[in-house]
Parts: structure tokens; sequence; C-alpha cells
């Protein structure tokens, strides 16, 4: 077997697992909701809608073609991932050994975008 072919394996070996590390550490389904504050202010603003297609709350339909509302509640987040292997030969006398380590970290965040308290209009 030539070196070059067991480069190839030992690359190939080292993305397979950085591979599986990398989608142990993405984040799950539940981290990309909304925050509890986001969705108090989605709840509020869908009774809101609803407040203002009833006659002040009475329970009678009313809609009024005149008038315009818009709001918009943006959220989102951001994953950053850095990651980095060493692949150490070392020779001892007529032994060769070769160590390998690999490790990541990851920056995440979520949230509601700075400034996004627009009024009703």
């Amino acid at each position: 077997m030539s070196i070059g072919l067991r480069t190839n394996e030992l690359v190939e070996d080292i993305a397979t697992e950085m591979n599986g590390l990398f989608q142990r550490m993405m984040p799950d389904e539940k981290s990309l909701l909304p925050s509890d504050e986001t969705m108090i202010e989605l709840m509020n603003l869908e009774e809101e809608e609803l407040l203002l297609l009833t006659d002040e709350g009475k329970g009678e339909v009313y809609y009024d073609p005149s008038s315009t509302m818009t709001r918009t509640v943006s959220f989102g987040g951001s994953f950053k991932l850095f990651w980095g292997c060493n692949v150490t030969f070392t020779k001892e006398g007529k032994k060769m050994s070769k160590n390998i380590e690999c490790g990541a970290k990851s920056l995440e965040g979520v949230g509601k975008k700075p400034g996004e308290d627009n009024p009703i209009h």
C-alpha cells in the first residue's frame, strides 16, 4: 500500500468522525423555536387581530376596508462552528507513531432582531 492511499484513508476517516461530531453539535429542533418573549408577543398580536376583527370584542364580525395594520416580528439565530485537527507523526528509533487530535467548538445565538419594538401601523 502506498503512502498516498493511507493518507487518503486517514483524512476520510477524520472527515467521517468530524461529520458525526458536527451533527451532534447542531441545534436541535426545540432550540430553533422562538423565545418565550417572542412567542408571547406573537400570541398577543394574534389576540389583537381577533379583537380588531370584532366590534370592540363584542363578538360581531367587523371589517373596515379602509383600515391598515402591519406588524412584523422577526426572530432567528446563528450558528458558527470552528474546528481543527492536528496529525502528529513521531519517529523514535525505528518506531513510527501517529497521533490524531480533532476538536470543535460552536457559538450559537437566538432571539429577536434588535430594535424590533415597532408600533402597530
